[in-house]
């Protein structure tokens, strides 16, 4: 509205966004930057997401986001009148193997607040959380963990990951419990194999294993977190907005190994503020406001 009253008072001005539903809304006239210099200006009457989308990568993303047919398995994760006072109310959702489950709502609608709780993060009044069929009680994250729950948070550089430790100590890290040898000991070989291995796997741009995190690109941030989840053998993923602050090409990369995951008998659960992201990626949406489903 505020930039309405500007463009009506014939004030000029310069928006920068990496948000493409942003640019269609707000912008007249777009001017895409790569590698630091101008690609190319663009009227968006006369522009669709795809001309934008290929100017700022480089090159034809036929399908952005990735979409594929996905096959409905049995129950994983079901959360039944979870609640707590004052935050989220009366919770209640299945979520399914072979499946991606969306969840949107606007920022204040407690989405975050109740994955937080599922996970253990936070902990709820009442309600009940199963995994395949078991009540669980996670009282802290390690317990969701062992129980093959992974997380990646909206803020991956305060909660996501260390960021000044290497992505080889990073990628391990919620697994060391698990494959310690006796007496607390590491496995360094493991370690090393195990890094390389998903590396390569997820197209992780840098150096090396030992390259500290805070000096990668923020789409290669989120590969090491979805990694980690991965050599944790997790079947449930829980992702909180995933894709915010890292570029068009990181993103549709990053919606491929969401599909990959889930064509392999895992199951996600994400929320994201993003409409044609939830729309895109989706294969079933849950509408969160003020801590309702």
């Amino acid at each position: 509205k505020q930039i309405k009253i500007l463009k009506q008072n014939n004030v000029s001005i310069i928006y920068v966004t990496h948000r493409l539903k942003e640019l269609f809304e707000v912008c007249d006239k777009v001017t895409v930057f790569r590698d630091g210099e101008v690609v190319t200006s663009m009227m968006i009457k006369d522009s669709t997401e795809s001309d934008i989308v290929t100017s700022i990568v480089g090159r034809e993303i036929k399908d952005y986001y990735n979409k594929r047919a996905h096959t409905r398995g049995k129950e994983m994760l079901r959360v039944q009148g979870l609640s707590k006072e004052g935050v989220f109310d009366d919770i209640s959702f299945s979520a399914y193997q072979g499946e991606i489950l969306g969840i949107a709502g606007l920022v204040g609608s407690k989405r975050t607040e109740v994955c937080e709780s599922i996970f253990g993060a936070v902990r709820h009044d009442k309600g009940h959380v199963y995994l395949d069929g078991e009540e669980m009680d996670f009282k802290a994250p390690d317990d969701a963990i062992a129980k093959k729950i992974g997380f990646v948070t909206e803020d991956r550089r305060r909660t996501g990951l260390m960021l000044d430790a290497k992505i080889k100590d990073n990628v391990v890290l919620p697994s060391l419990t698990r494959t310690c040898r006796k007496f607390g000991v590491l496995d360094k070989k493991w370690e090393k194999d195990v890094t390389s291995e998903y590396m390569e796997k997820l197209q992780i741009k840098a150096p090396n294993m030992n390259t500290i995190i805070s000096t990668l690109s923020g789409g290669n941030q989120q590969k090491v977190i979805l990694a980690k989840w991965l050599v944790a053998q997790s079947k449930v993923l829980i992702l909180d907005e995933p894709t915010r602050g890292i570029d068009v090409n990181a993103k549709s990369e990053f919606y491929a190994l969401m599909n990959d995951f889930v064509e392999n008998g895992g199951c996600i659960i994400m929320v994201s503020s993003e409409m044609p992201e939830i729309i895109g990626v989706s294969d079933r949406v849950i509408v969160m406001r003020e801590g309702r489903i």
